[in-house]
């Protein structure tokens, strides 16, 4: 614990701006999906519900479930690293962490609107373990991809003196990507192992 507190400290540092720009997006992201529910009537909160509330299925073959869900995130991650080599990195990657708030957002609306008070536990007990690695695995390669596209819009706009070649920025940000890649084998383990026995818990529950 005390030599990961100083990389942290040392990763919120360096790369600061990123974070905090990220970071609005994201709780931007996630206000605007609590916002936008409050256009949806209860019919649409009934077909919605089948289809955001249940991104888990119980009755799914553990192992196929992992396989899918591993190889799936794996190749979103890669592809939001990749924007990174893009002049276009910085919008596309900032949509996408958006996104990602209003899904979040909207889901939570709709376990409350769903369950009521159980709706909060919902949250807690299934919702949040599902994505709280997947999220801290897409904000890692998110910081590290902009500052690279960021990198090579300077390097085009001649406003960067530094002379680097893709191997380099690929290489300086590696350590980043593989911990990324780790959580996200390790999100896929946790859902298709102990969020599906949540939601078990949380269906029996009445």
């Amino acid at each position: 614990m005390k030599t990961i507190q100083p990389q942290l400290k040392n990763f919120s540092n360096k790369h600061k701006n990123s974070i905090n720009f990220l970071l609005i997006l994201l709780i931007f992201g996630m206000i605007t999906g609590v916002l936008l529910s409050r256009w949806i009537s209860s019919a649409d909160v009934e077909r919605l519900s089948s289809y955001l509330l249940t991104t888990v299925i119980t009755s799914v073959e553990p192992q196929s479930f992992f396989t899918s869900q591993f190889v799936t995130n794996i190749l979103f991650m890669l592809a939001i690293f990749f924007l990174g080599f893009s002049l276009a990195g910085i919008p596309l990657i900032g949509f996408i962490v958006f996104t990602k708030g209003v899904q979040i957002g909207f889901s939570c609306v709709l376990y409350v609107l769903t369950y009521q008070l159980k709706g909060v536990l919902g949250i807690l007990l299934t919702l949040i373990p599902q994505i709280l690695f997947d999220l801290i695995a897409l904000f890692l390669v998110s910081v590290i991809s902009t500052e690279i596209s960021y990198a090579l819009i300077q390097r085009c706009l001649g406003y960067s003196r530094s002379d680097f070649s893709l191997i380099q920025l690929i290489n300086s940000r590696l350590n980043v990507l593989i911990v990324s890649l780790l959580l996200i084998f390790f999100s896929a383990w946790i859902k298709s192992t102990l969020v599906i026995r949540l939601m078990e818990i949380f269906a029996m529950m009445e």
